[in-house]
């Protein structure tokens, strides 16, 4: 058994787990779900209990991170209490903390801001406080054999003996919660039908599930989905979380003391280390930095070098470069593999793969002289920004390295082929999310060329260079795309039903549940073209969306379908939506409840607020800071 598992057991866990097995076992059961209590019957027996812990729990529990790149950690070994937030109320994530409902609860942070790890910290507080038995899955290795199936195959890997009938039992039994990790890591083709997935389990069985996913994503805009949103750390939490850090022997025992000391009066290297992976980097990297970052873009443009050459500035470091290719080359060769391995949409490799796109990227970066195998060992073993997980398996450090390096490898390339690789990334970022990261990175890092190519084709393709010619028909154009295919989806026919202010949310949740199944669905209006303005919060920003939600899910229009005579539309009893499945009977036109509440003045202000800052952002920003470069040209060099 390995020293982490050890640990776990070590600390309680395994007894834990069997209490809470007893626990649910001790409940009163009805006739309709005792083939689901059978499973936990076989969850107590010593073997399986024991799998349980081994197999499934301590995979959750162990994490390899870039300060203990040669070894796994344990989970309390380096977590520091997060905190969420939803409805402007702030929760710690810390010991004993417990989110216990039937509801489906999305935690959304961006990239390397601690969700993964704030899930795992719900599984160990689920096994130590809870009363369902939690289970953990990375959705984008379930994705397509499905959640319910994903499930079925851990039981039987743990030696239980379930079929579907007997799974279905347990999950009608409220014994379960799900923690379904990385939504936004999941293939765009399959998003749509692993989200449909989500709310049928929920939706039949009341099944508890909590999962994670970056801002923007689809289920991030799901009715019905409780969203809680991850904090930005604060001064307190990176002195904490560099404490943590400076158990490590990879650091000369002074760095914490000059840290330390630089954040008193350093707010922008405060404002930079906005996440728990960047103030991880930044320590790592600090003794071998030349000058302090003044922005999260500063300092991914140093990471490789920085990492790539500090074991000659470290006295006990022990593994030597394979490869003999100077410094710039194998940073071109790194970028070249992030673009290819990113458009191919593929985050982890095997050892097969990662030659094979190592071959590949030396190929592109014209280098001849260096073996894939050697700098593909100085990717993994030297810079720690690609890492082995588990047998047979390599996985980017975080996303944001592929996506960011990604982008220098576009800027690195000639004009010509700059064209071509910018019109594939704008084709991208037209249909799916894969990209959009990188083309805000390749916005901020190449600013002229990103936006002559692919920011002001989409200001044409949307009219928003034209937008002061005339502003309201514009306007009322994004309104129309907006408003006009929302409906509020009926089980049956509304009822006259009074709803006092008292009353809401309690009334709001049963008149979902028997009237209402769904609102939507909502048009993503100028979804690419917002990952260049002030709108950008992920890969799938969408202000105009953002607003109608915020508008249409207000209890006056809950509240005035009950109060008021709408048309009620009844579709085709043959009618079916994209998924295939068959459609509600009833419908009331969004547009309709938002003409009688007279609020599309309202509506309309709003979008002329988002119009105008994408205007300013995304066209005249840009078209004035080129205009002033040209003159300067021609004013100093005569160009």
């Amino acid at each position: 058994m390995d020293p982490i598992t050890n640990e776990i057991l070590k600390i309680g866990i395994g007894e834990t787990a069997k209490l809470i097995f007893n626990k649910i076992l001790s409940k009163n059961w009805i006739d309709e779900y005792k083939n689901g209590r059978s499973i936990v019957e076989q969850l107590t027996s010593l073997d399986v209990h024991s799998d349980y812990i081994v197999k499934h729990v301590s995979r959750a529990m162990k994490m390899r991170t870039i300060h203990s790149s040669e070894n796994d950690v344990m989970l309390s070994d380096i977590y520091h209490p997060l905190t969420i937030s939803h409805e402007k109320k702030e929760i710690k994530v810390g010991d004993d903390f417990l989110l216990s409902d039937n509801n489906i609860t999305n935690i959304i942070g961006f990239a390397g801001q601690g969700k993964s790890t704030i899930l795992r910290k719900i599984l160990l507080e689920a096994i130590k406080n809870g009363d369902k038995i939690p289970f953990f899955m990375e959705l984008r290795k379930v994705e397509k054999l499905g959640i319910e199936h994903s499930l079925l195959k851990i039981l039987n890997e743990l030696g239980v003996h379930a079929n579907e009938e007997n799974l279905a039992s347990l999950l009608k039994s409220d014994n379960v919660v799900l923690l379904l990790d990385g939504f936004d890591e999941v293939s765009s083709e399959m998003r749509e039908s692993v989200l449909e997935e989500m709310n049928c389990l929920n939706r039949n069985y009341s099944v508890q599930i909590i999962s994670t996913s970056r801002d923007g994503t689809e289920i991030c805009n799901e009715s019905g989905v409780v969203n809680y949103k991850v904090n930005r750390i604060k001064r307190s939490d990176i002195i904490a979380i560099l404490r943590k850090l400076s158990q490590s022997n990879e650091v000369e025992q002074d760095t914490l003391a000059q840290i330390f000391q630089m954040l008193k009066g350093n707010n922008t290297l405060v404002e930079t280390m906005n996440s728990p992976l960047l103030v991880t980097l930044f320590y790592i990297c600090y003794p071998h930095l030349d000058s302090i970052p003044n922005s999260a873009i500063e300092f991914y443009s140093k990471l490789f070098t920085t990492l790539y050459f500090r074991h000659d500035k470290i006295k006990n470091y022990k593994r030597e470069r394979k490869s003999n290719i100077p410094p710039s080359e194998a940073f071109e060769a790194f970028c070249a593999l992030c673009f290819k391995s990113l458009y191919d949409n593929r985050q982890d490799f095997t050892h097969h793969s990662i030659l094979e796109y190592t071959k590949q990227s030396l190929k592109l970066c014209g280098v001849e002289n260096c073996q894939p195998q050697d700098m593909a060992y100085d990717f993994i073993d030297i810079t720690c920004l690609i890492q082995k997980d588990g047998y047979d398996r390599y996985v980017f450090l975080h996303k944001s390295i592929q996506e960011y390096h990604a982008a220098e490898y576009v800027k690195s390339l000639s004009l010509d082929k700059k064209k071509s690789f910018m019109r594939a990334i704008l084709n991208s970022i037209k249909v799916e999310s894969k990209m959009s990261a990188t083309a805000r990175y390749l916005y901020e890092i190449d600013k002229e060329n990103a936006f002559n190519l692919l920011c002001a084709p989409l200001c044409e393709e949307y009219k928003i260079d034209k937008y002061e010619e005339d502003k309201e028909a514009v306007l009322e154009e994004i309104y129309n795309k907006l408003t006009s295919q929302v409906k509020f989806s009926l089980h049956k026919k509304p009822e006259k039903i009074f709803i006092g202010d008292d009353e809401v949310k309690d009334k709001r949740m049963e008149i979902f549940g028997e009237y209402i199944s769904s609102i939507g669905p909502f048009e993503d209006v100028m979804k690419p073209l917002s990952i260049f303005t002030r709108y950008y919060n992920g890969d799938r920003s969408t202000p105009y969306n953002d607003t109608l939600i915020r508008e249409i899910i207000d209890n006056r229009y809950i509240n005035d379908i009950f109060r008021e005579n709408y048309t009620v539309h009844q579709n085709d009893d043959s009618a079916v939506d994209k998924h295939g499945n068959k459609t509600e009977p009833y419908y009331i036109l969004a547009s309709d409840v938002i003409d009688k509440l007279g609020r599309k003045e309202i509506i309309l202000n709003k979008i002329r607020e988002i119009t105008e800052n994408i205007y300013i952002d995304a066209f005249m920003n840009n078209k004035s800071l080129i205009g002033r470069k040209d003159d300067a040209l021609k004013e100093i060099l005569g160009f």
